[in-house]
């Protein structure tokens, strides 16, 4: 078997610490991505930081898989299992991505009157 990166690494140790599947790591990467940027720059989750910073942090993610593939197993761009790396960003994007939806979709109604007239002031809207 050929040598693992660092990051490979870490993530099978993290995986046998835990005992958790693959694609469930990335679930939970990903929404404690979500709330940690929520928490950490106090926004709301209908707003796009969160989102934004998930979808990075698993593009990141997967870029040092690429990187990994290529520079410390040796596999050649045609040997790139792309239809792993696009499924790993799915995954660790898509529960985030549907709290995104919803909240937005449900945010309070005073916020999207502030939306609709264009205030920038949405963080508070009046009566809070």
């Amino acid at each position: 078997m050929p040598e693992l990166g660092p990051f490979q690494s870490g993530k099978l140790w993290l995986r046998e610490l835990l005992g958790f599947e693959k694609d469930t790591l990335h679930v939970l990467i990903g929404l404690l991505v979500f709330v940690l940027v929520i928490l950490f720059f106090r926004r709301k989750p209908w707003q796009a930081l969160p989102i934004i910073c998930v979808a990075l942090a698993a593009m990141a993610g997967e870029a040092w898989d690429l990187y990994e593939l290529v520079r410390v197993r040796g596999k050649a761009w045609a040997e790139i299992p792309w239809g792993y790396l696009l499924h790993d960003l799915w995954v660790t994007t898509i529960i985030p991505a549907g709290i995104f939806l919803m909240a937005y979709a449900l945010r309070p109604v005073s916020v999207k009157r502030a939306m609709d007239e264009g205030r920038a002031d949405m963080d508070h809207p009046p009566g809070s």
